[in-house]
């Protein structure tokens, strides 16, 4: 069994439930969210449901291109604007999506250019 961490981080998570937005699936929130939770990392998690999301990923579809231009400026205000409340509630340590990317700049939440993108950010002074 692994040792816990004596360091707790304080994570926003935002992805879906599951990779495949067409099978039931709570692969991604068991094994990522999960994790994140059995590490005693305090996670707040992003209130949106992204399963319409991460049907219409392939920009080339005409259906799913004008989806994202419909779309993508709505969820970027609602993630910006949870992100920015929980911040101030109590400092975020690093921010962890499957679908979005946060720029950060002079140590200011700026804006979110999409949902195409995996990895986190260290939010630390942000």
């Amino acid at each position: 069994m692994t040792e816990a961490r004596s360091e707790s981080m304080r994570v926003f998570y935002a992805s879906p439930a599951s990779p495949n937005p067409d099978i039931q699936s709570s692969l991604w929130r068991s094994n990522l969210l999960a994790s994140l939770e059995e590490m005693e990392h305090e996670v707040v998690e992003f209130d949106y449901d992204l399963a319409e999301i991460f049907k219409h990923l392939d920009s080339a579809d005409p259906e799913s291109a004008s989806f994202i231009a419909r779309e993508r400026p709505k969820i970027t205000a609602e993630l910006l604007r949870q992100v920015e409340s929980a911040h101030h509630q109590e400092p975020l340590d690093i921010f962890f999506s499957s679908s979005v990317r946060l720029k950060v700049e002079q140590n200011q939440l700026v804006s979110s250019d999409g949902w195409f993108w995996w990895g986190s950010i260290g939010l630390q002074g942000a």
